[in-house]
């Protein structure tokens, strides 16, 4: 005889007790009360952190290039490394580099074509189309060029004091052109 079975007539007959098998119930509601409102609040967040992150990145990317550098003081930082040549037996590399660091500066500060030219055609078109701020100084900046031309190529000797004092005015030069230097003392 098995359980849940009784034999009133010898045959066998479904007991009044339900078996250990329950049958299928339907889904259970679990309140949803609070998906809605966390769904909401975790976009937020990420929206958030995506906005700061792009924020951080759009400034970093900006702040990456610096401003280009004002053309005297790329003059006056190469005539400071002139000076590391200030020796008459390295008196043609200073010139090269002394007229070197004018002649490029004269190019971005006035937009004058120099360094790639020789003396003669940079002074030949400053005589024929003056340029406004150069003027003043065309007698002295061609005495200046000539005498970086003598040393250059003609190897012309150079005494220490000289070669101080065309240091000095070239620095007085870009000092007197730059910028802004009508405000300046």
């Amino acid at each position: 005889m098995t359980p849940g079975t009784s034999t009133t007539s010898g045959v066998a007959a479904p007991s009044p007790t339900p078996a250990d098998i329950r049958d299928i119930r339907g889904p259970i509601p679990i309140p949803t009360a609070w998906l809605l409102p966390l769904l909401i609040g975790g976009g937020l967040v990420v929206a958030a952190l995506l906005a700061l992150l792009l924020r951080r990145w759009w400034k970093r990317r900006v702040s990456r290039v610096p401003p280009p550098r004002p053309a005297d003081e790329i003059a006056l930082d190469r005539l400071e490394a002139a000076r590391a040549l200030l020796d008459p037996a390295r008196a043609r590399e200073f010139c090269f580099a002394v007229s070197e660091a004018i002649r490029f500066y004269i190019e971005d500060r006035f937009s004058t074509r120099a360094a790639r030219r020789t003396t003669e055609e940079f002074l030949g078109d400053l005589v024929r189309s003056p340029t406004a701020g150069l003027d003043p100084h065309a007698r002295s900046l061609a005495d200046f060029l000539q005498q970086t031309d003598l040393v250059k190529f003609a190897r012309a000797p150079l005494a220490r004091d000289e070669m101080e004092s065309m240091h000095e005015s070239a620095c007085r030069f870009v000092r007197e052109t730059r910028s802004g230097a009508e405000s300046k003392p």
